[in-house]
């Protein structure tokens, strides 16, 4: 029988967040993970489970802490080109300081190959509620005449989803701030 954990599971979920977040899955060793969450092998796979089990685990932490910014930033902006405006600010902020760099979704997107299917599918699906959740800000912006209605939204969605990702990629990159935010500045163009 098991004994119970003796650490809190939230903060080491955080540390293996962070660590996967740096170096990617492949990279992250599971002496790198215990070392880092401060946790030995058996806790690691009692509590969690195996490497691919803790990483989609981390990656849905991520996902409801950023994508959940996003999304109230855009519910809670006095017009849609404010609340992009202020996604792309909080992304090169974010990109830019601290340890790490561009998007774990994103890059799990571009490690695709070595995760898990279960990884990738709920990058798929987070991608696809993201590119839903913008479409309806944009179409609400319209409705309220805050916004031209002949621009299709769903298209307007891709894009800047799209742009966001790429901007992040950038990130990850290295490019520099002012880098970025010509990007954004370029990006959101589309919005006027």
């Amino acid at each position: 029988m098991a004994r119970p954990a003796k650490f809190d599971r939230e903060e080491v979920l955080d540390k293996a967040m962070l660590l996967f977040w740096r170096r990617g899955y492949e990279a992250t060793l599971l002496n790198d993970l215990t070392r880092e969450m401060g946790i030995n092998r058996p806790s690691l796979y009692n509590t969690f489970g195996d490497k691919d089990a803790l990483y989609l685990e981390a990656l849905m932490r991520y996902g409801n802490i950023h994508g959940g910014k996003m999304l109230t930033t855009l519910e809670r902006a006095r017009s849609i080109q404010q609340g992009f405006k202020a996604i792309f600010a909080d992304l090169i902020n974010e990109s830019t300081q601290g340890c790490c760099r561009g998007c774990m979704i994103v890059n799990n997107t571009v490690e695709r190959c070595s995760v898990s299917d279960s990884a990738n599918n709920f990058v798929k699906e987070t991608d696809e509620a993201s590119k839903r959740a913008f479409a309806t800000a944009i179409r609400r912006a319209q409705q309220e005449g805050d916004f031209a209605p002949t621009k299709d939204p769903d298209a307007l969605a891709l894009y800047l989803y799209s742009a966001i990702q790429g901007l992040q990629l950038r990130a990850k990159a290295g490019d520099s701030r002012r880098e970025l935010e010509a990007v954004a500045e370029l990006s959101l163009t589309v919005l006027d």
